[in-house]
């Protein structure tokens, strides 16, 4: 990336700042990788982060995942506390406050008016003291979605109208680099050449008891569409004379789509009859959720003090 005049002179001012007042930075470099050989490979990268010269001159230690985590956060926290000078300093914009629990910068439209004239390292934004309800039996906070990942959001009570092993599990991923929770839990089993009723679905669907997202309560206030869903794929395996059912939440910003698809049961034991299973499922599209005052996370969770 090509320096800008302002980089530029920074760059200088600060190696001047580091010749004229740092003693660590006038050693000579055989010294220097003497020292470093003493040094964690954390605390090399730390060294490394902190001056042009250092970043040069030290070669970049081998890290494992959890050090690899540990030094993002490290960085992280720096930053943090490098905004919270800004913010006392009245260096950032006016609309702009410091949120510590998402060690970020943020609107003030994001916080709540008794969290703005809190200071810095004691605010948080609205979003971070909110939940996302996976299921009935399951509900996470940002920092847990952030630390957990995809683990975070899985459940281990069966989900369904059907109990036994038709239970599926809540999974989390990325797609284009948004996340993706999906829910599905099966409604019913039925003969491989059965045809079911729309009825037949409805009342399971209402059985299920579970919430779809915050807007919608489960087989009461969704609206349904036959046919092609709204994800541009047809539903698998519906023979002629069967039917397939989508909609999606139509409160602004939330982007929660769910459909009923019939899908040939895997796991039979041997011996026993080929079924169909009637599955329900749900994709709840969290966008990049690269912290808690995102929008789309913000409208598809709850207060903590509601649940």
């Amino acid at each position: 990336m090509p320096q800008t005049p302002k980089s530029t002179q920074s760059a200088l001012a600060a190696e001047l700042h580091n010749s004229t007042y740092s003693p660590l930075y006038t050693l000579p470099a055989e010294l220097l990788y003497l020292i470093s050989s003493f040094l964690s490979p954390l605390e090399i990268m730390s060294t490394r982060a902190t001056s042009r010269k250092f970043s040069v001159l030290l070669p970049p230690p081998k890290l494992t995942t959890p050090l690899r985590r540990q030094y993002r956060s490290l960085v992280r926290r720096s930053h943090f506390r490098a905004l919270c000078a800004f913010e006392r300093q009245n260096q950032l914009p006016p609309d702009i406050l410091v949120c510590s629990a998402c060690l970020q910068s943020h609107p003030a439209s994001a916080f709540p008016l008794s969290e703005q004239t809190k200071p810095p390292a004691r605010r948080q934004c609205a979003g971070s003291t909110r939940v996302f309800r996976v299921c009935a039996h399951k509900a996470v906070t940002f920092a847990a979605l952030e630390v957990g990942g995809a683990e975070s959001m899985r459940c281990a009570v069966p989900h369904g109208a059907v109990r036994g092993r038709e239970a599926r599990e809540v999974v989390s991923c990325r797609v284009g680099g948004d996340v993706v929770v999906v829910w599905e839990c099966v409604l019913m089993r039925v003969a491989a050449g059965r045809g079911v009723w729309r009825k037949e679905v409805l009342e399971a669907v209402g059985r299920v008891g579970e919430g779809v997202c915050p807007h919608l309560r489960m087989g009461v206030d969704m609206k349904w569409e036959a046919g092609r869903g709204m994800l541009g794929k047809w539903f698998r395996g519906w023979r002629v004379g069967d039917w397939g059912l989508v909609g999606s939440c139509e409160e602004g910003g939330c982007e929660t789509s769910f459909y009923v698809e019939r899908k040939r049961c895997k796991d039979l034991k041997d011996g026993e009859e080929e079924m169909a299973e009637i599955v329900f499922c749900v994709e709840r599209h969290l966008g990049p959720l690269r912290d808690a005052a995102d929008p789309r996370w913000s409208v598809q969770t709850v207060d903590m003090h509601s649940m």
